[in-house]
């Protein structure tokens, strides 16, 4: 079948199915971006775009930007920085003994707690526990 007539079948421009980009080599921009994200590698693509024009090259930031992305040429992502006391931080204990209650369980309802009371339970804060590990 002819290229005309594959085309004009799938309503398809012959002028796009013959269309050959024109794209004129980026090896030296490429390789002077390198250069300079190797030195100064907290630069970004930004950066290197203001540096690349004081230099003379004749590239918009489009283009630096998508040089730079192909490139993974990627700014590294900073580590959030932890409280120190976050790493020595670790769980609260639980009661020692029968009579310990802390302040998150003091805040049970009255009527819970009375009734928890009675029945000999040990407060937690979501649940009543009984020995036996059952709840109400």
């Amino acid at each position: 079948m002819s290229e005309r007539r594959g085309c004009a079948a799938m309503r398809f421009d012959r002028s796009t199915h013959r269309y050959r980009p024109i794209r004129d080599d980026q090896a030296a921009p490429r390789k002077r971006m390198k250069e300079i994200a190797s030195v100064r590698f907290r630069y970004g693509y930004r950066r290197i775009h203001v540096l690349l024009r004081r230099e003379g090259w004749a590239v918009n930031h489009k283009r630096v930007q998508r040089l730079y992305r192909e490139e993974g040429l990627n700014l590294r992502q900073r580590r959030p920085r932890r409280h120190v006391m976050a790493a020595r931080r670790v769980g609260r204990q639980g009661p020692t003994h029968a009579n310990e209650i802390r302040a998150e369980l003091a805040k049970v309802p009255p009527t819970k707690s009375v009734e928890c009371q009675r029945r000999g339970w040990t407060l937690c804060p979501m649940r009543c526990l009984t020995a036996g590990g059952s709840t109400h």
